[in-house]
């Protein structure tokens, strides 16, 4: 224990008793659900770091503070919320948006992966052999791209707003496919 201080030890039980008040008041619920989940788990992780400290193989740790245990206890239950809510309410259905709008954005998101493949696939094939000679190719041709994209100003033309918006909502695309393919009445072809 050298090097540790009675102050540290008090800041780790002060937020291992702020996870078991938390856990407590969730066990006045019915159910066990995801948040009462979520809190066992954090409540364990707390104690696991009192374990970790209290190991004298680790000496990185030496004086906590109790601000830092407090930001964090905070931070996650407000990162819990929406599950806390979820498990009071006990919701037992999700009102499903328009389809209209998920086709919406499948059309546009299709258009602009169409616009953009032909620049992509130019590419691909002007620099294909790179790839099997160079092993910085990859980068070689990132810097190359970069610099002519900020040489013509950015964005070029239809082709270049087309990839924009693409690389954008890359992520959302994904989503809406998923949620999509999971709707009953989904026609997929």
């Amino acid at each position: 224990m050298k090097g540790k201080n009675l102050y540290s030890y008090i800041c780790i039980i002060i937020y291992i008793l702020l996870w078991i008040a938390t856990y407590r008041k969730q066990r006045g619920k019915k159910t066990f659900g995801v948040s009462s989940y979520l809190t066992v788990l954090y409540l364990t992780w707390a104690v696991t770091s009192f374990l970790l400290y209290n190991n004298d193989l680790r000496d990185s740790y030496s004086n906590l503070t109790l601000f830092p245990f407090i930001y964090l206890y905070i931070m996650v239950i407000l990162f819990m919320m929406p599950t806390i809510k979820y498990d009071n309410r006990q919701v037992n259905s999700i009102i499903c948006p328009s389809r209209s709008i998920v086709h919406v954005f499948f059309i546009i998101y299709g258009a602009c992966s169409l616009l953009s493949m032909p620049v992509v696939i130019n590419q691909l094939i002007s620099n294909f052999q790179i790839f099997l000679y160079d092993s910085n190719a990859g980068d070689t041709l990132y810097l190359i791209n970069m610099s002519s994209s900020t040489s013509e100003g950015g964005i070029s033309g239809l082709f270049g707003l087309a990839s924009l918006i693409r690389n954008f909502f890359r992520e959302c695309f994904i989503f809406f496919l998923f949620y999509y393919m999971s709707e009953k009445n989904a026609h997929i072809h």
